[in-house]
């Protein structure tokens, strides 16, 4: 039986478009792997822009030039929500060592810092890509790392405390020596002990899943992390004759002031009234890698799902009113912690420029997919925009250049 003209229309184009998609990951796989990592991430800076001004329009060092200043009494701020930025204090810490060292107090050296962490975060993995997963099988595995909303996140926020964090979250979730994990955990703690909170605790209930003692004490070690770098704060501030119960940590004083933030509020606020936009804002198609993360777990896949899931949207849902923010990066953590457990290192790398790139169509696909895709945007309530490029998020850069 003859099938319709209509209907081979349409196989003729689907394989016309698959041979297309076949040859661009074919040619992809004959590019060396650090010149996909170099040519994806000009590109997710291109398609994701910036947000160099921060909320108020001057720069987010400006914006945050008398938290930096202040620094660790929050007396002189005369506002909570100041107080709780000092809480997320490794950047101003860094700053402020950078400057000892003759660096100039200024925008310039906050950015700076800020840079560094993004493309230390960047190597790294991509990095522990290569080495998982070898240069070939990792690529696809790469984009949907890079095009995923933690290093839009960054992008987004670039001049905040998240490239820190992250950079913390990924050293705890794929380096291997103690010392790493030990400074991944300095990072995240005092980058957000409330972010630290939702990735630690993912750690452990994934570790207990799977059995993973590496996952289990990671995990604790950040719980314990965050505890003292709540305590050295509060230490800190006591010492110079300040109130160190404001913000955040008035939580942990007997009768001590919070945030005055409702937890039942900002849950509402962050998942019940954008749903379902926020799942996209979470995690972007990083998903895709979340669920052939879960498949390589031979038992308990729901259990791990949800144990990777979670924590952090629990945690991130009622911290603020941008929790997406914190779900993306914690989640993402949490994925390349589990990702570094299931994958066993490669005994034998292939050449960099092996033609045998695993299923060309896989690549491309994935590719197209990751440069096509809409870019997320961490605050849910506002509409997803598909074309992003240059457009809704800056280049803020880009206009202060041409006015």
């Amino acid at each position: 039986m003859d099938r319709p003209q209509g209907v081979d229309d349409i196989y003729r184009s689907l394989g016309h478009l698959s041979r297309g998609i076949t040859r661009f990951g074919e040619w992809l796989g004959r590019r060396s792997y650090w010149a996909v990592v170099l040519m994806a991430v000009l590109i997710v800076l291109l398609k994701s822009g910036f947000r160099w001004a921060g909320t108020t329009g001057e720069g987010w060092f400006v914006e945050f030039r008398d938290v930096i200043d202040a620094w660790p009494l929050q007396e002189p701020l005369n506002d909570t929500a100041r107080a709780m930025w000092q809480e997320d204090y490794s950047s101003i810490v860094l700053f402020k060592g950078l400057h000892l060292i003759g660096l100039p107090y200024s925008s310039f050296t906050w950015m700076l810092l800020h840079w560094a962490a993004t493309a230390g975060v960047v190597l790294l993995i991509a990095a522990w890509v290569k080495r998982s997963y070898g240069p070939s099988t990792g690529l696809p595995v790469l984009l949907l790392i890079l095009f995923g909303s933690a290093p839009m996140v960054l992008l987004h926020e670039i001049g905040r405390y998240d490239a820190l964090f992250f950079l913390g979250a990924v050293m705890i979730a794929t380096t291997r020596a103690w010392w790493w994990v030990v400074v991944g955990i300095a990072l995240v703690s005092t980058s957000s002990w409330t972010m630290t909170l939702g990735l630690a605790g993912g750690l452990v209930v994934t570790g207990v899943v799977l059995g993973s003692r590496r996952l289990i004490s990671r995990g604790l070690g950040a719980l314990a992390g965050s505890a003292l770098a709540v305590v050295v704060l509060m230490a800190l501030r006591a010492a110079n004759g300040g109130d160190p119960s404001v913000g955040r940590l008035g939580a942990f004083t007997p009768g001590g002031s919070t945030n005055g933030m409702n937890p039942l509020y900002v849950a509402w606020w962050n998942l019940v009234q954008p749903f379902p936009n926020w799942i996209w804002a979470a995690f972007g198609v990083t998903w895709i890698l979340f669920f052939v993360v879960v498949f390589q777990s031979r038992r308990r896949r729901l259990l791990l799902a949800l144990g990777i899931v979670i924590v952090p949207v629990v945690a991130g849902a009622i911290n603020a009113s941008d929790g997406t923010r914190d779900i993306a990066l914690a989640l993402t953590g949490i994925l390349l912690a589990v990702g570094a457990v299931l994958q066993r290192p490669l005994e034998s790398v292939p050449d960099e420029r092996s033609k045998t790139v695993g299923p060309a169509l896989i690549l491309g696909s994935v590719a197209v997919l990751c440069v096509a895709a809409p870019v997320v945007n961490i605050y849910p309530h506002e509409p997803t925009n598909p074309w992003g490029w240059l457009g809704l998020y800056g280049l803020s850069m880009l206009v202060q250049i041409t006015s």
